[in-house]
């Protein structure tokens, strides 16, 4: 029994490099298995982003793409304006 569970985490674990294209800009960052799901994580200027738990490999990369594009420092530092940032002016819509 020990052996079959070393088997499942061992093939859990492998990590896939793939990349996320991002407003035309290719971001580096790892697909997995894990044992509650798909996971992925990407690191941009020290920010580990990560998601947890996806349904499938396509959910996760689409899902870590959104993570990517919520967090106004990572956004901020790949050089892309995010729409979520809030100014002062009513009627700006952040394009």
């Amino acid at each position: 029994m020990a052996a079959s569970r070393k088997r499942k985490t061992a093939a859990a674990g492998a990590r896939e490099k793939v990349s996320i294209a991002v407003h035309d800009i290719d971001v580096d960052a790892e697909v997995w298995r894990g044992l509650s799901g798909w996971n992925a994580s990407a690191s941009i200027e020290s920010r580990d982003l990560r998601v947890i738990g996806a349904a499938s490999r396509a959910d996760a990369m689409t899902r870590l793409r959104q993570t990517i594009m919520t967090d106004v420092d990572a956004t901020a530092a790949l050089g892309v304006k995010n729409k979520r940032y809030w100014s002062p002016n009513p009627y700006w819509k952040g394009d």
